[in-house]
């Protein structure tokens, strides 16, 4: 019987220990040109309410990938950078490249996301796959692109508006619909951000995640977890809404602002988060493994619904006395590849450095809500206190969140006539295009026609042009 070992050279634990600490300091340069622009993305996120969950889930994910770190002798195993990783690192490089020229901190947190998983191939050794589940959820800390936001939101609106409108109609409740406005006989309901479940969803699928991840779901049962989770999120929100109806309807109780309004939602959230434990003991009472070794249906079964390897704890995680194994982790110790690069290092420290040098910039951690209060300073004086028979009666102004889509500010004068009254609102600021036929459809107009005029001359262009914009609306009732 003849045995075959890979000899081992001399050299080889001071030829690894070289390249580890190589390394660890290609790795630290990375990590600087991928920092500068993440706080200023959070800062972003925590101006949403949507994304005010994400510190829970930072804590939860390196909580997790912590947790599931291999032990030092898989660490130690270094294996060769393969083409994924390679990829990884080319394109953080480039998206924190097209962050520094367009001084987007959301390409920055993507190209962080995105080189965190290079980090744990080349430092979690053979085990970096069951880190994966944990490294998914930084994505949750990463906001929707564009304008997706605006539109997920205003679809929400109008789905729970109409659900509550049928719901109040089941029970007898004569309202009529407008848009995203209830009119009752004695008040008018707006169904508002807050009440159309963006904020309750996005928070609610990040907690679906954390736990599917947390017990080691297997696929199948975490994506029909998440779908509940939309589920239940939109039933719960029907039930605010009604609820803050009936409230007023039948005992003048006003649940829709206040302390009142967030004790109801934070109740309806703990009763969504009991529904979605339910469910998931309901899926795995019907999921669950046959063990059935005889049955090839029943084999397809069981791998359709394990969770995979790579995903669970064991020994073979840990891997400490395989010699082979060892031996070409010692090899394969010495292989070049991203994070042993001096050239890779100092790509990504010169767009740290230019990062650092754009946040320098005045202005630039000024938010834009408080860039538009000071550019325009608007008070009861701005408008006249009459003209000609309209008499102003009274001034309100309202703050709402940075990204509303009626704008963050809004300045309301009431004016009185003889035999009408008026209300002046001016609704600011609003970040990028403002599409105003969103608004009138909101409360229940119909637009027949819409033509987006640009100024003549040099204010043509996109950086101060002014569009009017010529609508053509009318009642759906006529």
């Amino acid at each position: 019987m003849t045995t075959s070992l890979i000899e081992q050279p001399k050299n080889a634990s001071r030829f690894a220990g070289r390249w580890i600490r190589k390394e660890t300091v290609v790795a630290s340069a990375i990590l600087i040109g991928c920092l500068p622009m993440l706080p200023l993305h959070l800062k972003h996120c925590w101006e949403r309410p949507q994304y005010q969950f994400f510190p829970i889930v930072l804590c939860v994910a390196v909580w997790l990938i912590w947790k599931r770190w291999p032990a030092k002798s898989a660490v130690a195993e270094q294996g060769k950078a393969n083409r994924l990783q390679v990829m990884l690192v080319t394109a953080s490089a480039a998206l924190l490249t097209a962050a520094t020229v367009l001084f987007s901190p959301w390409l920055s947190a993507i190209a962080a996301v995105l080189i965190t998983a290079g980090f744990m191939m080349q430092f979690g050794g053979t085990a970096w796959p069951r880190l994966l589940p944990a490294w998914a959820l930084l994505w949750f800390t990463v906001r929707l692109p564009g304008s997706l936001d605006t539109l997920v939101r205003t679809k929400l609106q109008l789905l729970t508006s109409k659900a509550s409108s049928l719901t109040l109609d089941l029970f007898g409740f004569d309202h009529l619909m407008e848009g995203t406005v209830l009119d009752f006989p004695n008040h008018r309901l707006f169904v508002d951000e807050a009440c159309s479940g963006v904020q309750s969803l996005f928070a609610m699928l990040a907690f679906t995640a954390m736990y599917s991840v947390w017990a080691r779901r297997p696929a199948v049962i975490a994506g029909l977890l998440m779908l509940s989770a939309v589920f239940w999120t939109g039933v719960m929100n029907i039930v605010r809404v009604s609820t803050i109806a009936v409230a007023f309807e039948q005992w003048e109780v006003d649940l829709s602002s206040g302390w009142q309004h967030e004790t109801l939602g934070m109740a309806l959230f703990a009763v969504s988060l009991a529904m979605i434990a339910s469910t998931d003991r309901l899926l795995q009472f019907f999921l669950n493994a046959i063990h059935d070794d005889d049955n090839p249906m029943g084999q397809r079964w069981d791998w359709l619904v394990a969770v995979p390897k790579w995903g669970r704890a064991s020994a073979d995680s840990h891997p400490n006395d395989d010699s082979r194994r060892d031996q070409i982790a010692a090899k394969q110790s010495a292989m070049r590849g991203p994070f042993h690069s001096w050239c890779c290092a100092a790509v990504f420290l010169l767009l740290g450095a230019g990062q650092g040098w754009l946040l320098s910039l005045p202005n630039v951690w000024a938010s834009i809500s408080t860039a538009a209060e000071v550019a325009v300073p608007i008070d009861k004086e701005f408008l006249a206190q009459e003209y000609g028979e309209w008499r102003l009666v009274s001034f309100d102004s309202q703050q709402r969140d940075v990204d509303n889509n009626v704008g963050q500010f809004s300045k309301i004068w009431t004016y009185q006539s003889p035999e009408y009254s008026a209300i002046v609102s001016f609704d600011y600021p609003f970040k990028g295009w403002h599409e105003l036929t969103e608004c009138y459809r909101n409360i229940g107009w119909r637009v027949f026609g819409r033509t987006v005029c640009l100024p003549a001359g040099p204010n043509r262009r996109c950086g101060g042009s002014v569009a009017l914009r010529h609508l053509r609306i009318g009642k759906a009732d006529g």
